[in-house]
Formats: structure tokens, C-alpha cells, sequence
């Protein structure tokens, strides 16, 4: 290549400057000491997409302003300064080209020839990424010569092997196999040669170098050469894991067709058709048919009235691809006899072809069992009516005699202390009964009642008793939500136990708790083993039945309080009533 350095002068030959550039293959164009273009060939022309007329003239910095911040600007001022060549390729990202540029410089001009290399730059980094690509699949690749010969192995394949690439390079393909699988591979590429296979593949269990052996799956490919010459190109996946997958899955298949066969509920697989192509001993029992289910319409089995809806189960599972939920269905067993089940299907494939499993839980004993228990059921709420109806009738014939004495009471003119007694007792009473109506009815009975302070229900509660020389210490401001007569029940029950077993001179307590309220007394307490039977019923003290406190239970639990027996400070009975709804934190 001749380069001009300073765009001036002419040949022996009597040619002119423009007459040789023109003539030059790559794109030239050359710059005066201003860095002004000065000519510019017509393969420049082509690459910087600017004509010379458009250029001649103009600073190459103002014509191509992007190039001030590239390394032509550096570059060029180093060829200027130190009056050396320079060479350098270059991508510029405006025009979208790389180019090799060679620059010459004199002291009063520097030639620049350039050629596009973009074609040259795009294959060398397609093969950076086919080599990346290589060597970042977790697959083996190799390549071997007409010979037998590695002339290329991935890092996955040298490690599949337990080699460094080095030591494969160069190295026969026995140094990997044995001859016989050598000499099969050998039989593939002639087939392929010959255009009788295209992407052919072999499988074998090679032995590594540390003495292991792994089952690897290779695919084969032919690159020729330009002497006709054939390199065999191959890429080996282990496949040792597939093939342990492969065994475990035919196992547990066989497991699962032993378990269809063995489990006892009916399982049947349907065809495309909804005909029986399959159904293990249970639902051969099942139908009371034996072994001809094969080949039956599922729907024969079905009920007459159940037989559309199964149709249309059918449908979604054969048809439209769509498990189907568990249904309750009726079937018709061989000798007639009507049964209950639980089914429901999946679609599967059977042979390649569209099918549907189904499962059928028989539940005929369960619904007769379950019949019993409506019965049952039944039995009962009419018992709990006339248990409700006695409790009425109690109430009623309880009022009765009362009413007569209240009749009486108001006679009474002499002793009017003994008036008012007998008139709280009678209060009592009749709170009582409202009482015992609300609890045969249960919590559905209990009203949402009234905002009560609590320590005034507890003051109330405790002038209706006889408490002699006992004492009350009330330490509550809080303000519950119930029924006056109810709650007030509730405490006198408490206190009464207090008086009962707490000796002369107890102190009984009313206080807050964070979700609800305690009484407690200082007297002899309630053993630990005791506390949890002191509101049974059936529970006995020396003087006869707790019924006190088995009320308090089921009035707390009437009103979904929890009831707890615990013990004081003092070492006395305590009883804490939590889950109050409380008036004042509504």
C-alpha cells in the first residue's frame, strides 16, 4: 500500500495524486496541519456516508464532532506529535461501523486509509459466543478427526470423564471408550457419510478415570472440511441420573398397578367413549359383575335417576380435559341391589389415547350409619323439648304456690320483719325460676341485658344472704353487660360458698381482672385436685351436693364466660370469670 503523506506530488509514471487515491483499495482521506480534510477517496465517501464536496475543507472535528470524545482524537494528535504511525480499530457507534485504521503522519499533514471490518468483528464475536456457548452447556462437546484424534473437548466434557483437557487433546477416542463402542460410533458416521441417518445417537456406560461409571448419551454431527474430509462433532450429556429415574419410575409403576389392584376401593380408567378399558378387583366386587367390566358402558352401573349428571361428569373429564370433585352417586349392582358412593376422575392417557380414571368410594354403610344417627339426632331434640316443656311446666307449678303466698304474705301485719323476709325469699324464688327457664333453654336464651356497675350488683347480692360477722371488700369499678337478676344469682352463689366453707369472719373480695372479674375469700381454699370437680354436679361436700357452684358454671357458660377455681393470696377459694364483655369498653 503506498500512502501519499502529505496529499501532494505525482509518480514517474506521470500519475496524478487523486489518480493513485482513487486507485487505492481501502477508503483514504487526508488532513492538513489544521486537521482540515484535503481529499477524500470514494471508498471513503461510501463508508462515512459524506460526500468530498460536503467535506473538503472542514475540520474532521467539526464534521464528525462524536469523534473528539473517541480515540481518534487521541490517536491522531499522538501520530501528529510524535511523527509516528499509528493503528487502531475502532467502532463508531454514529455511522455503526467498525473499522482497522492506519494513520501516517508528516509535519504538515496526516493520511488516514481505513477499511470496514464490521463483517470480520461480527464473525469473530459470533465465535466468541459459539465458544462461550461451548463452554458454558453443562453437555460434553468434542471433535475428532478422520482418525479418531480429539482436536476439541469442552471443560463439561474433559470433568464428565475425570480428565483435564489436555489430556484429551490429541489422544486417540479409546483413551475415553472401548473399541466396541468406538467401532459403533464409527458405524454411525459412516451411515451418516452415506445420508442413511442425520441426527443419529448412541448410548453406553463408560468408565471414567477415577474408576466410576457413567451412563452418557452422545448425538452426532459431520463438519467437512475442503479436502472433502469429515470431522465428527459430538455432544455427550449424562444422562446417569435420567437413567436411575428411569429404573425408580418403572418401579413405582409397578408398585402403583400393585396397589390399584390390591387397594379396596373400585377403580376403573374409561376410553375416549366412556367404555371400561380397565377396573381392579374392588370394583369388580363392587358391581357385583366380576371379572366382565371390561368393555362396559360406565353408565350401565350408574343409576337411573344419577345417570345424566354422570354423563355429564363424563363429559368434563373425557372431553374437556377437567378433573371433576367428589360427588355422591347411586349404582346399580349386578343382582340389583342399590349402593352408595363417593366418586370422582381425572383425566389420563391410556395407550396414547384420551381416557379418564375414576374412583369410587363405596359409602353404603355410611349412610345407613348416618341415617341412625338422624335419628338419633332426632330422638334427642324431641327429648330436650320435653325436658324444655318440664322445665316450663316446673316454673308454672312452682308460681302457683307462690303466687298463694304472696297472697297470704300481704296479710301479715304483725311482724313486719318477718314480712320482709319471707318476701325476699320469695323474690328469690322467683328470680330462681327465671334463672333455671334461661338455663334448660341454653346461651340462645341469654339476653343481651343492661349495662350494670359491678360493684353494686356484688353489694346487692350480699345484703340478700345471712352473713353474720363475714365482711365484704368490693375493689371493682367496672361495668358489666348482663342481666340483673342473672348475674346477681351468680354472685350470691359464690358468696353463699364463701359463708359456707370460708368459717366465721371470712372476707370475701370482688375485684377486676383484665377480661373480667374474681371473688375470693381467705378462707380454708379448695385442694388442687378438688378444684376441677367443684362445679360437677355430682360433686358431695359434708353437707350434701355443690349444686351451688355447678350453677355459677353453667350460668358463666351461658354467658360464654370462663369459669376457673383457683386459690387466693390468703390461701382461700378464688374464682375467676374471664371473656366478660364489659359495658364500658364498648
Amino acid at each position: 500500500m503506498c500512502i501519499l503523506g502529505d496529499g501532494h506530488g505525482g509518480d514517474p509514471h506521470g500519475e496524478s495524486p487523486p489518480e493513485i487515491y482513487e486507485r487505492i483499495t481501502d477508503a483514504f482521506y487526508a488532513l492538513d496541519e489544521d486537521w482540515q480534510f484535503t481529499y477524500v477517496n470514494k471508498r471513503a465517501e461510501d463508508i462515512i456516508r459524506r460526500s468530498a464536496a460536503e467535506v473538503l475543507g472542514e475540520s474532521i472535528w467539526e464534521a464528525f464532532p462524536e469523534a473528539r470524545d473517541s480515540v481518534v482524537w487521541e490517536k491522531y494528535h499522538e501520530a501528529m506529535e510524535t511523527q509516528e504511525p499509528v493503528d487502531f480499530e475502532l467502532y463508531y457507534e454514529p455511522l455503526d461501523v467498525w473499522a482497522e485504521v492506519n494513520a501516517y503522519p508528516s509535519e504538515t499533514s496526516l493520511s488516514v486509509y481505513f477499511h470496514d471490518i464490521s463483517e470480520r468483528i461480527e464473525r469473530e464475536q459470533q465465535l466468541r459466543r459459539y465458544q462461550r456457548i461451548i463452554e458454558t452447556v453443562n453437555d460434553g462437546v468434542y471433535a475428532v478427526d478422520p482418525e479418531g484424534r480429539f482436536t476439541m473437548v469442552n471443560d463439561a466434557y474433559a470433568e464428565l470423564f475425570g480428565y483435564d483437557r489436555e489430556e484429551l487433546l490429541g489422544e486417540h477416542v479409546s483413551k475415553i471408550v472401548s473399541d466396541e463402542i468406538a467401532e459403533a460410533a464409527q458405524e454411525i458416521e459412516a451411515a451418516q457419510v452415506a445420508g442413511e441417518r442425520e441426527a443419529p445417537s448412541l448410548e453406553a456406560e463408560i468408565e471414567t478415570a477415577d474408576g466410576e461409571t457413567v451412563v452418557a448419551e452422545a448425538t452426532f454431527a459431520l463438519l467437512s472440511d475442503e479436502n472433502g474430509a469429515y470431522e465428527r462433532i459430538g455432544v455427550v450429556r449424562d444422562v446417569t441420573e435420567r437413567k436411575e429415574y428411569e429404573r425408580r419410575l418403572k418401579e413405582q409403576c409397578e408398585r402403583y398397578r400393585r396397589f390399584v389392584e390390591a387397594v379396596p376401593v373400585a377403580i376403573v380408567t374409561c376410553d375416549a367413549n366412556g367404555r371400561i378399558v380397565f377396573a381392579n378387583e374392588a370394583a369388580a366386587e363392587q358391581s357385583g359383575m366380576g371379572g366382565d367390566l371390561v368393555g362396559t358402558s360406565a353408565l350401565e352401573l350408574v343409576h337411573a335417576d344419577d345417570r345424566d349428571e354422570v354423563a355429564d361428569r363424563l363429559h368434563r373429564v373425557l372431553e374437556r380435559r377437567e378433573a371433576v370433585p367428589p360427588t355422591e352417586i347411586r349404582l346399580e349392582t349386578g343382582d340389583g341391589v342399590t349402593c352408595h358412593a363417593i366418586t370422582t376422575g381425572v383425566p389420563i392417557t391410556n395407550e396414547d389415547e384420551p381416557a379418564g380414571q375414576f374412583v369410587l368410594t363405596d359409602i353404603t354403610e355410611r349412610k345407613r350409619y348416618e341415617q341412625q344417627l338422624n335419628e338419633t339426632v332426632t330422638e334427642l331434640e324431641a327429648s330436650n323439648e320435653r325436658l324444655d316443656s318440664f322445665a316450663s311446666m316446673l316454673a308454672h307449678e312452682l308460681r302457683n304456690p307462690l303466687n298463694v303466698a304472696e297472697i297470704y304474705l300481704q296479710q301479715i301485719e304483725d311482724d313486719s320483719t318477718a314480712a320482709d323476709r319471707v318476701s325476699d325469699a320469695l323474690d328469690r324464688i322467683e328470680g330462681m325460676i327465671d334463672v333455671l327457664l334461661m338455663l334448660a333453654k341454653g346461651s340462645d336464651a341469654v339476653s343481651k341485658g343492661q349495662a350494670l356497675a359491678l360493684a353494686d350488683i356484688a353489694t346487692d347480692a350480699w345484703e340478700m344472704l345471712d352473713t353474720r360477722a363475714a365482711s365484704l371488700d368490693v375493689e371493682t369499678t367496672r361495668v358489666v353487660r348482663a342481666d340483673e337478676n342473672q348475674i346477681r344469682h351468680l354472685l350470691e352463689n359464690v358468696f353463699e360458698n364463701a359463708l359456707e366453707h370460708g368459717g366465721e369472719g371470712v372476707t370475701v373480695r370482688v375485684g377486676d381482672l383484665p377480661s373480667g372479674f374474681y371473688v375470693e375469700d381467705d378462707g380454708p381454699g379448695i385442694t388442687a385436685d378438688e378444684r376441677d370437680d367443684v362445679f360437677e354436679a355430682d360433686y358431695s361436700t359434708e353437707e350434701g351436693l355443690g349444686l351451688g357452684l355447678t350453677f355459677v358454671a353453667r350460668l358463666a357458660d351461658a354467658y360464654g364466660w370462663d369459669c376457673e377455681a383457683t386459690e387466693s393470696e390468703a390461701g382461700g377459694a378464688r374464682f375467676e370469670f374471664t371473656g366478660v364483655a364489659f359495658a364500658d369498653e364498648e
